[in-house]
């Protein structure tokens, strides 16, 4: 048998990988979706209160401001290696602005618009952001 099964053993997450005959190829789509398991459930709280603004105290890391082009657009797709790391950074300021898409991309650095096209590219984003966002009581992203 060649499935992959990966576990996150600080969150308990598990993900299983068996489309095909090769565990070397099952054993990469396994640790890819534990990436993604990862980004998507596991948040770092971050701290933005200031009592002079609540959006100051934050800048993208390095990894994150290597996302955004020039012209101010986070360029970075599903298959270049910095997505997870990236997607992980840009939910944790979703979550730290309450899920408010503007506010996240205020301190990121790019235009809601932006953003918003970013998280509607995955469904699994789209499905996780709305989820965070109910859970806050806002109204969906549509």
């Amino acid at each position: 048998m060649s499935a992959v099964r990966l576990r996150h053993q600080p969150t308990g997450l598990v993900v299983t990988a068996s489309e095909q005959r090769s565990q070397h190829v099952n054993k990469a789509k396994a640790l890819r979706r534990l990436r993604e398991a990862i980004a998507l459930h596991v948040r770092s709280p971050m701290d933005l209160d200031d009592p002079a603004s609540r959006l100051c105290r934050y800048l993208p890391s390095e990894l994150l401001a290597s996302c955004i082009t020039r012209g101010g657009q986070l360029s970075v797709g599903l298959s270049n290696e910095r997505y997870y790391a990236a997607l992980c950074e840009i939910l944790d300021v979703l979550a730290a602005c309450d899920v408010r898409v503007s506010d996240a991309a205020r301190l990121i650095g790019i235009t809601t618009a932006n953003l918003s096209k970013f998280i509607r590219r995955n469904p699994k984003v789209f499905a996780r952001v709305n989820e965070m966002r109910a859970e806050a009581g806002l109204r969906r992203l549509s």
